[in-house]
């Protein structure tokens, strides 16, 4: 078997998959026009169905689409920037890097100022801008305690100011820009949306419970703890915790005076339209390539995923290629979403389709083999061998030899084989048994033959046995060797074998005999 029909490597398998057909004309309307005659309960009809309604976008409208996303994201992030719940978010997400949380580490996309290529680390880019977030923060806070304020009285929430609204708006500035500066992942931003509702949903529950927002800035002695003390503790208990404690670090942006539980509800509600808008965008850029996906799913049937399921890996693969899309560069999405459509098809095929799942290093050793194999035979119009594998990639013979074997695909014998509940164990060919037709035809021949024998003398039924063998594990016998068994002459063996052919001829029997002569 040829390395190459296993069809493993990426190169054999997806290489008629590297062709961009999204400026095909054919390509806008096949799905189409496959869609025009639908029966509703063909699952796959009736995508092809709905994924044609959405209109293509031609190379403006892609832009257009793309720079919706972006300002709609900057507007969710502006948003969020300004919430002092993010802020103490950002404080409990500087600790988890510390500590080496890697799930934390997920969570930042991209910092300002950050070069792939440069000496600097990401992550101590992304610490640094946690540290201003942190810086800013912690200077927002006012120092000393926070008086008690009686309800309604103006003058009273104006003599208690502890410094002007001018210097508190740019410490708030500060603490926007200095949040803004990291970039969030898309699953990370929609964390921190619901982060906010969350805190405006407990801040709103707590004004309606006096009290109840005093209850986590309290010592043990029932007393208010205040300044810096105060401080340390609530970001040491945020810091500690596996996940933020959303309801203490609302109890302390209340009781700091930075943000009132109406401006919190009002922040919430207009994130939660950002995040909508957002979400719009990007579904309105996906829709409108799906029929792009269909194309790319395609070019890899029967090679172990149902088409289902590579439109659905596609698909995971397009949201990403929105979610990355960059439209300064100047190429089409269709081109950069391709690449991210093929790549998502392909791991998929290299971790689903295979019944026993092979590491990394082991594919890429498979793909190796099947790319060298492939240039000896077109260079010698022969296979390759092991060793000429092995030579030409320095490798081990027995290493190559364990490449090929695994590269074969293996068959779940348990694995359900047609609607009836029939596995593939009661396909297997055993080796030992026969067409089935002609075991069945053999049979019913040797009872008629045993049933014409019946209806003759024991002397003419021996007679054919012994010349034709009949018998189970008997030969044919010559008519003089039948004579001396029987002690009689040859000639008289072959008088009586004429009559008992000419007694087969006139009895029913005889009609059933033809007809195996007929279908023999």
């Amino acid at each position: 078997m040829r390395l190459e029909e296993t069809d493993v490597a990426y190169e054999e398998k997806y290489a008629d998959a590297d062709t961009d057909e999204s400026n095909d004309p054919a390509y806008e309307s096949e799905e189409a026009e496959e869609a025009g005659d639908i029966d509703r309960t063909d699952l796959l009809k009736l995508y092809l169905r709905e994924a044609s309604r959405a209109p293509m976008l031609n190379a403006a409208g892609e832009v257009a689409g793309a720079k919706r996303i972006e300002r709609a994201r900057n507007r969710l992030m502006k948003l969020l920037s300004r919430s002092p719940i993010i802020a103490q978010y950002g404080l409990h997400l500087r600790q988890a890097l510390l500590r080496g949380d890697e799930s934390a580490a997920d969570m930042i996309e991209h910092v300002s100022g950050y070069d792939a290529n440069g000496p600097v680390a990401l992550s101590s880019l992304a610490d640094q801008a946690l540290a201003g977030v942190e810086s800013a923060y912690n200077d927002l806070i006012p120092p000393g305690p926070k008086p008690v304020q009686k309800r309604g009285s103006r003058k009273a929430e104006r003599a208690n100011k502890k410094y002007p609204r001018s210097l508190k708006a740019r410490r708030l500035v500060r603490l926007s820009r200095s949040i803004r500066r990291i970039v969030f992942t898309p699953a990370a931003e929609r964390r921190l949306a619901g982060l906010v509702e969350s805190a405006a949903r407990i801040a709103r529950s707590c004004e309606h419970k006096p009290g109840a927002a005093d209850t986590n800035n309290s010592t043990p002695n029932g007393k208010t703890g205040t300044g810096k003390a105060s401080r340390n503790r609530v970001e040491a208990a945020v810091a500690n915790a596996g996940e933020l404690d959303v309801k203490a670090a609302v109890s302390r942006i209340i009781n700091t005076g930075l943000a009132l539980p109406l401006e919190m509800a009002r922040l919430s509600k207009r994130v939660e339209a950002a995040l909508s808008e957002l979400n719009s965008a990007k579904q309105q850029m996906t829709e409108a390539n799906l029929r792009l996906v269909i194309s790319v799913a395609r070019q890899f049937t029967r090679r172990g995923l149902p088409f289902l399921d590579l439109i659905q890996e596609g698909n995971v693969g397009l949201m990403r290629a929105v979610e990355k899309f960059d439209w300064r560069r100047g190429f089409r999405f269709s081109t950069y979403a391709m690449w991210w459509i093929r790549q998502s098809m392909a791991r998929a095929l290299d971790t689903q389709s295979r019944v026993v799942r092979l590491p990394a290093s082991e594919l890429t050793l498979i793909n190796k083999v099947a790319r060298v194999s492939r240039s000896i035979r077109e260079e010698t119009s022969s296979e390759a061998t092991s060793d000429q594998i092995a030579e030409k990639l320095e490798v081990e013979s027995e290493r190559i030899s364990e490449a090929i074997g695994f590269a074969q695909q293996t068959v779940t014998l348990d694995a359900p084989a047609n609607d009836n509940g029939e596995t593939a164990v009661n396909f297997i060919d055993t080796g030992d048994t026969g067409n089935p037709f002609i075991a069945a035809l053999d049979w019913s021949r040797r009872t008629a033959i045993q049933r014409a024998l019946a209806q003759l003398t024991p002397r003419e039924a021996k007679i054919l046995r012994m010349h034709y063998g009949l018998d189970a594990g008997s030969e044919p016998r010559t008519l003089e060797e039948i004579g001396q068994d029987l002690s009689v002459t040859r000639e008289r063996v072959r008088q009586i074998e004429a009559g008992a052919f000419a007694k087969l001829r006139e009895l029913e029997v005889g009609d059933t005999l033809r007809e195996f002569l007929t279908v023999a």
